[in-house]
Formats: structure tokens, C-alpha cells, sequence
């Protein structure tokens, strides 16, 4: 344990954690993002790794810990909150996955409603019920079974592994760097690594990672609640007005059919600062969409997400935290550390580098 864990596993055990988190007041917004609940390193495991949340064993203690410390509440409460037609609870929180894993359902919903707390799903719609992979999903794919482990690929040029980890930090550098390729170049970048290392998914190879339509309207009646996720996840201000427009109302109006309500929350893909504009929000008020989510490090101030509805902080969660990991971002203890750090290069103060 480095003698930075070790810091933080000491004022976990003496409270510190949860003193900070206090300072954010009994009126903080607290919305959590995950994305697969599962295991990365179970035999068999072959897709991206990178979005795997938390494993089956430790989601419950997860959730646990946000019961003891938040009320949960419902996605359609937040949202007419926002709109000014209800309160809150002190200290309210919001469960969030992105994507629609099909483990959602498997793993998660179990777990949920043993505690009896909600929770929301935003969907990518062109992969409901069509037993295909997104496309980091199709490259982890690629590098799993590749044929080669040698190879002259695009964006990263000439690349060679001889382990796992070496294979998975490829699969990592290549995922970034796709992400900075204009939309229309993606799918071909992808295609075009899957034939350099010699693999062509056969027909029903990903059947099952993402969710059915059934699942979906399922889980909704346990208490999930459906919402959009675009179409099929493209960064937004890579688009054109009227194809990023079509994105959004596209997935808005497909998850209204299929679950019969109108949908009022959104989640941005990627949801980083530069990953959305004027253009989305324009598309999302006209869609009535009363809350939008980003990947921006919550908690937030209630006051803040009140003033800002298209633009919702979340707290992110990745599988390689542990719970005190967990415990740290829950308090918003990186938010705390990135405000001073800014705050510290501002006034010229130095610090560590």
C-alpha cells in the first residue's frame, strides 16, 4: 500500500472522510455512474475491461454504504425536483449505469431491490436487443484473440505484447486514441484493427452483453427507470447539428416507445466538458429533457445541478477501487482535491508536481 492509500485508509477509519463529505452540506446532490457489474477476471472474460464498475461481491457493500450514508431517491423525483414541483430528502443520491450491460439486469437488479433502492439506466439504443458489441467492446475483442501479438495497427502504428497487462494497456491506448477521431472514421478504425490482427467475430459472438428490450421493460417494473444514451454513443460535438440533434431524439423517442412514458433524463457519452454544447442542450430541452447527466467529478451542491440541469455532475465508479476507494469519491473527497489544486495553481502557489 502506497503511503497516499495508506493516508486515506487512516482517516477512513477515523472518519475524516465522512467530516469532508459533511462539508459539502445536507444538500448536496450525490449521482452515482456505473456501468457493468461483473467480473474482468473470470475465465472466458474476453471484452473490454474498462467499463466493468464493481464485482458481484462487492456492488452490495457499495450499496450499503451509499443506504447508510444518502436517501435514494428515483429518477422522476430528481427531475421534478428540478422543475421545481417537489423536494428533496437531506443529502439525496441517484444510482446511474450507463450503457445497458445485460449484467445490469443479471447482477445489479438483484441487489438493488433486496435494499429496495432505485435506480436509473441509460440506454445506447442501436445495442438493445441487437446482439451486437459497442465498438470498445469489438476491440478488446480483437486484441483477446488476436492472432498476432505483433502487428502494425491504425492510430498506434507498430505495437507488440507478450503479456496480459501489456495486451490490456494496447487495448487502453487504442480506445483513447480512437476517441479522438472524427465520428464517421470509428467504426473503420475498428474494422480495420480486427483484420490486422486476424479476427472476424463470428455471428451471435456477442449475443447477450447488452440487454433486451424484455430485460429493459422488466427491470422498469422492479425499479429501474429507463433513459436515453443516444443511438450509438457518439461524442456529440463530433457531429453536425442535425445528425448530434437526431442522436438525441432518436434514443429519447425509442426508449419512450418501448417502455410506453415519455423519457425525461439523458447521459452524455463520454460526458466530459468538451464532449457536449449549445447544439445538445437546444436538442434536449426540445426533447423534454428535465436532467442531463456528464462524466465531470460530482457531488454537486444541489443548488448547483438546480441551476444547471443539462449539466449534472456524477461521481464515477471503476472496478479497481476499493471500498475505501469508493468511500473517497462518495464524500467527494477528488472534487475537494481538484478545487484546491486549481485553486493553488490560480494564485501561483507551488506545490507537488
Amino acid at each position: 500500500m502506497s503511503w497516499k492509500s495508506s493516508v486515506i485508509e487512516g482517516a477512513r477509519r477515523v472518519g475524516a472522510l465522512r467530516v469532508v463529505g459533511a462539508s459539502w452540506g445536507l444538500r448536496r446532490l450525490t449521482v452515482l455512474c456505473y456501468h457493468r457489474i461483473g467480473d474482468a477476471d473470470a475465465p472466458g472474460f474476453d471484452v473490454y475491461s474498462g467499463t466493468m464498475s464493481a464485482t458481484p461481491d462487492a456492488f452490495p457493500a457499495q450499496l450499503d454504504l451509499v443506504a447508510d450514508r444518502f436517501n435514494v431517491v428515483a429518477m422522476d423525483r430528481l427531475v421534478a425536483w428540478l422543475k421545481g414541483t417537489t423536494d428533496l430528502p437531506k443529502r439525496p443520491a441517484v444510482i446511474t449505469f450507463d450503457d445497458g450491460y445485460a449484467d445490469n439486469s443479471t447482477f445489479a437488479l438483484p441487489a438493488l431491490r433486496e435494499r429496495g433502492l432505485p435506480a436509473t439506466v441509460f440506454l445506447t439504443t442501436s445495442l438493445i436487443g441487437s446482439g451486437d458489441a459497442s465498438w470498445w467492446d469489438r476491440l478488446a475483442y480483437g486484441f483477446h484473440h488476436a492472432a498476432v501479438t505483433d502487428v502494425e495497427i491504425p492510430t498506434l502504428g507498430s505495437v507488440q505484447w507478450s503479456s496480459d497487462d501489456e495486451r490490456d494497456r494496447l487495448v487502453e491506448q487504442m480506445i483513447q486514441a480512437i476517441k479522438t477521431l472524427p465520428e464517421s472514421d470509428k467504426l473503420a478504425a475498428i474494422d480495420e484493427t480486427l483484420e490486422a490482427l486476424g479476427v472476424d467475430p463470428a455471428p451471435g459472438t456477442f449475443d447477450g452483453l447488452f440487454l433486451t428490450w424484455d430485460q429493459v421493460r422488466e427491470m422498469e417494473a422492479a425499479g429501474f427507470t429507463a433513459a436515453a444514451h443516444t443511438m450509438t454513443h457518439p461524442v456529440l460535438t463530433r457531429l453536425d447539428q442535425d445528425d448530434a440533434t437526431a442522436e438525441i431524439v432518436g434514443s429519447v423517442d425509442r426508449v419512450a416507445e418501448e417502455v410506453g412514458r415519455p423519457v425525461d433524463a439523458f447521459a452524455y457519452p463520454n460526458g466530459m466538458p468538451g464532449d457536449y454544447d449549445e447544439v445538445a442542450f437546444r436538442a434536449l430541452a426540445g426533447a423534454g429533457i428535465g436532467a442531463a447527466f456528464t462524466l465531470s467529478a460530482g457531488p454537486t451542491r444541489a443548488t448547483e445541478a438546480a441551476a444547471d440541469p443539462l449539466r449534472i455532475r456524477r461521481v464515477y465508479v471503476a472496478g479497481r477501487h476499493s471500498l475505501t476507494d469508493f468511500e473517497t469519491r462518495l464524500e467527494g473527497i477528488p472534487r475537494v482535491a481538484d478545487a484546491v489544486r486549481r485553486r493553488r495553481v490560480r494564485l501561483g502557489v507551488p506545490g507537488r508536481a
